[in-house]
């Protein structure tokens, strides 16, 4: 098995890195974070920890920048009828703490935001992660932000875009931003508008 990958970014993709180790190329489908950091860029360093999935017809890396986001990853695999794809979507929109606390607080509606994740989908996801997870930190400051950004879909919604769409327009703003609703409203709305 693969644990990690170090290596030089040869390409970006939608979805993922090629990352070019020793002359070998390594396609490596990382969070959406990942993607947006800033950091990454073609030529640039990159150590990712990683979890391959082995199947009949292809085997498939799945990389993470902390240790942590690769164990989350695991215990999300270990969900029924949740699947690599699905497991990824849900850390590429909460980070590991969010997740935690949106497991804790049962937020069906939170989870279901995650693009290809239903409410049916979300409450069994919940249902099934209940009592495996550690208890999260009363004063988690991530916690508060993801609340906002839920409270942020839900503005998007009643304004007719989809829930993929509010989901996918919020994950492109800073949510860490001290801002009100409003004020990330109209980040939100910038980021569906299309580009002039």
């Amino acid at each position: 098995m693969i644990a990690g990958l170090q290596g030089s970014v040869a390409q970006i993709e939608a979805d993922a890195l090629v990352i070019d180790v020793h002359g070998v190329f390594y396609r490596t489908y990382v969070p959406t974070s990942v993607l947006r950091g800033g950091d990454v860029r073609v030529g640039s360093d990159v150590f990712l920890h990683t979890h391959q999935v082995v199947r009949e017809d292809s085997l498939t890396l799945y990389g993470f920048p902390s240790g942590p986001d690769v164990t989350w990853f695991r215990t999300l695999l270990g969900v029924n009828g949740v699947g690599p794809r699905v497991a990824l979507a849900m850390l590429s929109r909460f980070q590991g703490d969010q997740l935690l606390d949106v497991v804790h607080r049962e937020d069906v509606g939170a989870l279901s935001s995650v693009p290809g994740i239903g409410r049916k989908t979300a409450s069994r996801i919940l249902l099934d992660l209940r009592g495996k997870l550690p208890e999260p930190s009363s004063t988690d400051a991530s916690a508060a932000a993801m609340r906002e950004d839920a409270e942020l879909i839900e503005a998007l919604e009643s304004l007719g875009y989809t829930r993929t769409e509010a989901a996918t327009a919020s994950m492109g703003i800073d949510i860490s931003l001290d801002a009100d609703l409003e004020a990330r409203l109209l980040a939100a709305l910038r980021e569906l508008s299309p580009a002039s």
